[in-house]
């Protein structure tokens, strides 16, 4: 099986999804790698060995600047999951709601505009999400990802 790379935007339910799907989707986590070109290598090549493997439709990867540019680095297709930007006081309380560290809370909601213009800018497909959606909600409406890879393979 072909696995489909999705770079999520925080707070959209990479690990929800992953933790009840855990035979079709597989998140590698990011939360402890560094901002250094050694970490986001890693954090790829981490990927790429799932990616291969064919053991999972999806492969949830955050959806950092860094990590998009090394994955396009290598050629490896990926669409983009995001929030719309008037919904950052939903995402606020998501964060809130797992427990996120008040420091990492408040640079997320000081970039929030900085952070969703980077991945609109960015040229891979996209999948917003509305008020009240989650990744896995997006997933059943695309079933098959049809749109998804019909985007990855001409698109990207």
């Amino acid at each position: 099986m072909e696995s489909i790379v999705i770079c999520a935007f925080s707070g959209t339910g990479k690990t929800l999804l992953a933790d009840s799907e855990s035979t079709v989707a597989r998140e590698v986590d990011a939360t402890n790698c560094p901002d250094t070109v050694e970490g986001v290598t890693y954090y790829v090549d981490s990927a790429e060995i799932i990616i291969k493997s064919g053991m999972f439709q999806y492969v949830l990867l955050s959806c950092r600047c860094d990590i998009r540019n090394e994955l396009a680095r290598r050629e490896i297709p990926y669409v983009i999951v995001m929030p719309r930007k008037e919904d950052l006081n939903e995402y606020m309380q998501r964060w809130l709601r797992r427990g996120t560290p008040t420091r990492l809370l408040r640079s997320l909601q000081d970039n929030w505009n900085a952070y969703l213009a980077s991945c609109g800018n960015d040229p891979a497909p996209k999948i917003f999400l509305e008020r009240d959606q989650w990744l896995k909600d997006v997933l059943k409406l695309y079933q098959g990802m049809s749109q998804i890879t019909e985007g990855l393979n001409h698109g990207a």
